[in-house]
């Protein structure tokens, strides 16, 4: 420490120079790996605004979720064909749920919609896509605008009250589940074209990027951005070409890739910026199992393991969870493994999500609620399909099963 000595006649004073009253940082007490809120001022203040919750795809909500695992109400929504069904749910600030449903009537007449239900289970207003099918999830700005994307083509923008901004027409149809915004409100999502495609709030053109073979676009694949918002993650086309994972500027340049000959699902990043995703490459002994990468493309950790394909989450603690064979499997921050859970043959068909008390939910044929120390907290019996991701908000769940007929549930 650097002191002044100021002398008198009567008195000395030591003045510090270097240790000022900094007070005491708040991330001081917090543990290793602990996962702090990441402001995004473009995003709905919601419960759940997007796709597995965040820009990060972390799939943790900051509120509390299902906590008795019973049925508050169900909603059946038309449509006679199980292989038509629900996209992710998502929930907007006054509460509403939207999610996109594809439908057929007896005649075998086909068309998509954009719903809006309320919290007591009501349809507000349904939005046609003019396609037969939809596949990617809503996402609710904080303007309370809801952007879709369609089979026709279009990206969609749609007001509080269902009715048309503006859309924007594609090269291709758009079936990508993860779209996304930055934090100054851009929109980014892919073609099945395999272009990252990125648009101003107003629907402007802003610019597109085709790598190598092309980006994956498909109801289990995303775009998920760093906690700064500067760089974009997303997976590559490796069928045509392209490499595993994409690291790219959000004004669209290329900043690393990783991997070959793997197809990985939508990455999670955590508050840190390390990122996390299966690659699941016998070849590849270095890298094979559930992996982790620095933000510069490194290697952080890697667990041996072929993990199940469904889209992992990570609670405030930083321990992860997915899907591995017969089990979910737990890592703590670090990469080591702290438990796995005995499915039973109720293998997780939906993403996986947490909410607040580090409580794990999916659904199967049944919905499935597990304690974080890795105990099963209750199973509520659907006995019926579930593809689409569920939301956590307002102490409840939301989550969709697509047998005849297709249903929406309000779990609490």
């Amino acid at each position: 420490m650097k002191y002044i000595i100021i002398t008198s006649i009567s008195f000395l004073i030591l003045i510090n120079l270097s240790c000022k009253d900094k007070g005491v940082d708040p991330q001081d007490n917090y543990p290793p790996g602990y996962q702090h809120d990441i402001p995004w001022p473009s995003l709905a203040d919601s419960p759940w605004p997007m796709s597995h919750h965040d820009p990060q795809n972390t799939g943790r909500s900051k509120n509390n979720g299902s906590l008795i695992g019973d049925i508050e109400w169900q909603l059946n929504i038309p449509g006679i064909n199980s292989a038509v069904g629900f996209t992710d749910f998502v929930l907007g600030e006054d509460s509403t749920i939207y999610f996109g449903s594809s439908y057929e009537n007896v005649n075998g007449e086909q068309m998509s919609y954009l719903y809006a239900v309320s919290i007591n289970g009501n349809i507000k207003w349904k939005f046609a896509l003019n396609h037969p099918f939809v596949d990617t999830a809503p996402l609710v700005a904080s303007n309370g605008t809801v952007y879709i994307g369609s089979g026709d083509k279009y990206f969609y923008a749609i007001d509080l009250n269902g009715q048309l901004k503006w859309k924007y027409g594609a090269d291709e149809s758009i079936f990508l589940s993860g779209i996304n915004i930055d934090k100054s409100g851009n929109i980014y999502f892919i073609s099945n074209s395999g272009k990252l495609i990125s648009l101003d709030n107003q629907g402007n053109f802003r610019w597109q990027l085709l790598p190598d073979g092309g980006l994956k676009a498909s109801s289990e694949s995303g775009i998920t951005f760093s906690p700064d918002g500067k760089t974009i993650y997303a997976p590559g086309h490796v069928g045509f070409g392209s490499k595993s994972l994409y690291a790219i500027s959000h004004e669209g340049n290329i900043l690393w890739s990783f991997g070959t000959d793997v197809y990985i699902i939508q990455p999670l990043v955590d508050s840190e910026g390390n990122i996390y995703f299966e690659y699941s490459n016998p070849n590849d002994s270095l890298f094979y199992g559930f992996l982790s990468l620095y933000p510069s493309g490194l290697k952080r950790w890697v667990y041996p393991t072929s993990a199940g394909f469904v889209l992992p989450t990570m609670d405030k603690n930083g321990n992860i969870y997915f899907a591995k064979g017969s089990g979910i499997v737990s890592l703590d921050y670090h990469g080591n493994f702290r438990w796995n859970f005995n499915l039973n043959g109720l293998i997780p068909t939906t993403a996986l999500c947490c909410d607040n008390s580090g409580n794990i939910y999916y659904a199967s044929t049944d919905f499935i609620a597990i304690n974080n120390d890795g105990t099963l907290k209750y199973t509520l019996p659907i006995s019926d399909f579930n593809f689409s991701s569920p939301a956590i908000g307002f102490d409840r769940i939301y989550l969709g099963s697509v047998n005849n007929p297709k249903i929406l549930y309000s779990i609490r």
